[in-house]
């Protein structure tokens, strides 16, 4: 019998050891024996329908339950064992409330849930003798531990219920027929429905003619033969156009119905497609609306961001000018860093802080700062002679020389009138 034993499992718990689970037993009962994953639903059809008749049709239910099993959270965050939309919920639900045997297996070492981390309608799942299937080297005894019992519970089946599991097939069968008639389009429907009419009608015409030839006969055996032979053929002329006449009609009635019937259907087609792309203008208008506001979101942030800098840069600035004033050089130097580090006017803070190296006796620090500073800006005079002052108090007075010279040429440049 098909779809035997059914695997009941989570993709985010135990896929893994599941497949393993699933080859074994394939391996040993066949493929059409087992049924381990929902990908076998049809699209379109109602999962939940689907999965309750499938597991109504199975013989044994194996719960694979992991570490994770009962803390699996959807996409809101809640507990999807919670959810009676759950697919492992309902399959385990069906068939307890059918009286399948479940047999719980615990994988991972994972301990059988209490009664009290179960949803009521799966609480007699927490009394089902359940068993583990451990990693290797134990997978293989695990395996054919349960395989065995397979067998036996395969065995001891009642007759009964495969009776009622093929009472319950055919029901399912009778049941897709109907579906399947009812999505049968309008068009063929209609023309089905035309030609058991005509069927109908002929049918009705051949029952006439059988009257008419008894009766026919009938006169033949009478006195008035002669006379009755002179009204059947006329009755029967008028019975077979009253026939042939009905058929036509309700042919072309229902063909009328059968062209009303495309028409329809090919308005509602048109209607579908012009519905299509307005709302895929409607995504896209809506998709770029979304993409203009965080755009200008980012700019605002953006900007804003750039605005603090510049204040943070500005107040470290001004503080580092009032202690350098006030001869602190030290902490001058610390807020002309942080001025350095927010990129706030560079070329201008690396002279600042030169300044209050040189004010300390660091005069190598200061040469540093002040090569940044004209590195930044090279047209900057004062830059040139502030280097000079610490090149000569470090005692290279050729280097502070060119410094001079160099100041005094941007100077000269800088105040030409011209």
């Amino acid at each position: 019998m098909p779809d035997q034993i059914f695997i009941c499992y989570r993709r985010d718990d135990s896929a893994y050891v599941t497949g393993h689970i699933n080859d074994r037993l394939r391996s040993e009962f066949g493929d059409e024996s087992i049924f381990t994953d929902v990908d076998r639903i049809a699209l379109g059809v109602d999962f939940r329908t689907t999965l309750d008749r499938m597991v109504s049709e199975c013989q044994i239910l194996l719960a694979v339950i992991g570490e994770d099993w009962l803390t699996v959270r959807n996409q809101e965050g809640e507990l999807r064992l919670q959810d009676p939309a759950d697919f492992v919920r309902i399959e385990i639900e069906s068939a307890l409330q059918r009286s399948i045997p479940v047999i719980p297996l615990l994988v991972a070492g994972t301990k059988m849930p209490s009664k009290d981390d179960l949803p009521d309608s799966l609480q007699d799942l927490a009394f089902r003798n359940g068993t583990q299937i451990r990693p290797e080297p134990d997978f293989h005894t695990d395996i054919e531990r349960l395989i065995n019992s397979l067998k036996k519970h395969l065995q001891t089946l009642p007759k009964g219920m495969e009776d009622e599991k093929r009472g319950h097939s055919a029901s399912e069968a009778g049941r897709k027929d109907e579906l399947e008639q009812e999505r049968l389009p309008a068009e063929v429907r209609l023309q089905r429905e035309a030609g058991e009419k005509r069927s109908e009608f002929s049918e009705v015409k051949v029952q006439l003619e059988e009257e008419e030839k008894k009766r026919h006969q009938i006169d033949l055996g009478t006195r008035h033969h002669t006379t009755k032979k002179r009204w059947a053929a006329p009755l029967w002329v008028v019975g077979f156009l009253l026939v042939a006449g009905a058929s036509w009609y309700f042919v072309a009635h229902y063909q009328e119905q059968v062209q009303a019937a495309i028409a329809a259907l090919a308005a509602i087609q048109k209607t579908t497609a012009d519905d299509e792309v307005k709302l895929k203008a409607d995504a896209d208008a809506e998709a770029k609306r979304e993409a203009d506001a965080i755009a200008e979101a980012k700019l605002k942030a953006d900007a804003d961001a750039e605005a603090k800098l510049k204040a943070d840069a500005a107040a470290f600035i001004s503080e580092g000018i009032s202690r350098a004033a006030l001869g602190d050089h030290k902490a001058a130097i610390q807020n002309f860093d942080e001025a350095i580090r927010l990129n706030a006017e560079p070329a201008f803070m690396y002279k600042q802080r030169g300044a209050s190296y040189h004010a300390l006796g660091d005069y190598k620090a200061a040469v540093k700062d002040y090569d940044e500073a004209i590195r930044l800006n090279a047209e900057d005079a004062d830059a040139y002679y502030d280097r000079s002052a610490s090149h000569n108090a470090l005692g290279n007075h050729e280097a502070a020389e060119r410094d001079l010279a160099v100041a005094a040429e941007l100077n000269s440049k800088h105040n030409d009138p011209r």
